[in-house]
């Protein structure tokens, strides 16, 4: 295997780890750290070199875009502030091709957690959560939908079919 590919496969393997610890740090505190944010975009500046097509500046423009549309998300109170950062990094990644595939991978995995959310909140009110309780609390939908898991998700999708 070329030195490239392995470089390329490494620097996807470093992301892929930051958007697990952004999902958790969702799941268990509602709470996406610009720090790990930052380093998925890193990430994706590092992987540019190897990547066979290029493309830097319509990726970024995409990530700005979604920045942008974010920011306007956020101060209607449609979104929160991490989450409009992590989506904007995503599709930094997944750039003007994949982005729409993206985005739907990202709002059906929302769609999901909303529907577990729902289902975790009747068990726990109906005392049926057993073992499963803490787990069971982090899905409710009285703390929110931990949305920057569905953007993890979504941004995994991005790995997978970034060039």
């Amino acid at each position: 295997m070329p030195l490239v590919a392995c470089y390329s496969i490494f620097i996807k393997l470093v992301c892929l780890g930051l958007l697990l610890r952004l999902a958790w740090s969702d799941l268990q505190w509602r709470r996406l750290p610009n720090l790990l944010v930052l380093g998925v975009v890193l990430c994706y500046l590092l992987h540019v070199p190897a990547a066979p097509t290029g493309g830097l500046w319509g990726h970024l423009a995409t990530g700005l875009l979604a920045l942008l549309a974010g920011m306007a998300l956020t101060a209607a109170g449609a979104i929160g502030a991490g989450d409009a950062k992590l989506a904007a990094a995503v599709l930094c990644w997944a750039g003007p091709v994949s982005c729409l595939p993206t985005l739907l991978v990202a709002t059906q995995s929302g769609l999901l957690l909303a529907l577990l959310g729902l289902l975790a909140r009747r068990c726990l009110q109906n005392g049926k959560a057993g073992a499963f309780a803490g787990l069971l609390h982090c899905l409710t939908v009285v703390r929110g939908v931990p949305y920057g898991v569905a953007l993890a998700a979504g941004g995994v999708f991005a790995l997978r079919f970034s060039s």
